[in-house]
């Protein structure tokens, strides 16, 4: 199972899972009994106002095609769940429902809608729960927003509150890639305070604003799920054989006003890097090196998806969401996820309107090469 590549060895799952890989079995998915034991020395945290008890390490299904990856990351402590109805192409909450089977009450579920008509909502809601067989969801979140006027969208509200009526949905979300500290914002500022969960990328290399604005959040009692923790997931020779993830994780966990990260888990290797995180959340002096590194060597190479260079582009182009399409080609190594974003972007904003430029005048605050990034898309996803 190579780590962190999101490709699944599933001849070396099912060695490691099998009555022949017993010794290995019982490290990596403990036996009831075991399970129960060692969670005990997990960190449980409340999610805002809500009363849900979240294990500080949850599971994001964004690439995860494999129920048996799921239900390790269960065994080990996991229970809460993060899909949502456009993964793989709408099969990921397929791949939760089987999952889910034998652990429902002992996991929560939050999948997300993007917005629309009310008909367009609520169908996109009705066909989740079909495909994650349960009659109600945790958490329902509506999926990238970019604006205050996205996260008060009035339609939104009406549907999640006809669903809470009919109890289908226990509580109501918002996620952001993009203009995170307006979308946060308009939370906190709603009197009504609608949202009780918001779904945020935050990393060691976030900018102080995000940290201030979900400290405000928290304040509001809203519950902070972080994504995005390790930062792309990028690899690299300067560490050899030692992952700088796990210490990203940490980093975010240091942070007492996120209740959980919900990392992807592509493989029993990084199920088993990851929830470790759960008993030992605690940064090391070592790690904190690590991150040092791994910054440096992200520095030339990742867009932090901060939005400020989109202004800059007389053309419009959505650069952000061009580089992040990048980062999931590059660092998560998942072309076809990349592909899929990116014919996502409308074509008002689409990489292909750099072709009318002799010379890009695109500005990164942090000097990233706007022009190269831009030329490597083109190549990549034409």
């Amino acid at each position: 199972m190579k780590h962190r590549d999101g490709k699944f060895d599933r001849r070396a799952f099912l060695k490691i899972t099998t009555v022949g890989g017993a010794a290995a079995m019982t490290l990596a998915i403990p036996r009831k009994g075991m399970a129960e034991d060692a969670a005990k020395s997990l960190e449980f945290r409340t999610l805002g106002r809500t009363e849900m008890k979240v294990a500080i390490v949850g599971i994001g299904a964004l690439k995860i095609t494999e129920p048996a990856i799921f239900q390790a990351a269960f065994e080990r402590g996991v229970n809460y769940v993060d899909t949502a109805r456009g993964y793989l192409n709408g099969n990921s909450e397929k791949v939760v429902g089987q999952a889910l089977k034998g652990y429902r009450d002992k996991v929560y579920v939050a999948t997300k809608f993007k917005l629309g008509t009310k008909e367009h909502m609520l169908g996109q809601f009705e066909e989740s729960l079909r495909c994650l067989e349960t009659d109600y969801v945790d958490v329902i979140q509506v999926h990238n927003l970019k604006s205050k006027g996205e996260a008060m969208d009035p339609v939104a509200k009406e549907v999640i509150t006809q669903l809470k009526k009919e109890g289908k949905v226990r509580y109501a979300g918002v996620t952001t890639h993009s203009n995170e500290v307006e979308v946060a914002q308009a939370l906190i500022d709603d009197p009504d305070n609608f949202y009780d969960v918001l779904l945020i990328k935050y990393n060691f290399q976030s900018p102080p604003e995000i940290k201030q604005v979900i400290q405000k959040a928290a304040e509001k009692n809203i519950g902070i799920v972080a994504m995005k923790t390790q930062n792309g997931g990028y690899q690299g020779k300067e560490w050899a054989d030692v992952s700088p993830h796990q210490a990203a994780l940490k980093w975010v966990l240091q942070d007492k006003n996120v209740a959980l990260a919900v990392p992807g888990m592509n493989d029993l290797a990084e199920v088993m890097e990851d929830t470790a995180v759960m008993r030992a959340p605690l940064l090391t002096s070592e790690e904190k090196r690590l991150l040092e590194r791994y910054g440096a060597y992200l520095e030339a190479r990742s867009c932090r998806l901060c939005g400020e260079c989109n202004s800059t582009c007389p053309n419009g182009v959505d650069i952000q969401e061009v580089n992040r399409c990048l980062m999931y080609a590059e660092g998560y190594r998942d072309i076809h996820l990349a592909k899929q974003t990116f014919r996502e972007i409308p074509a008002a904003f689409s990489v292909e309107r750099c072709t009318s430029c002799q010379r890009c005048s695109a500005k990164c605050v942090r000097g990233l090469d706007i022009a190269a990034r831009m030329r490597r898309a083109q190549e990549l996803f034409a």
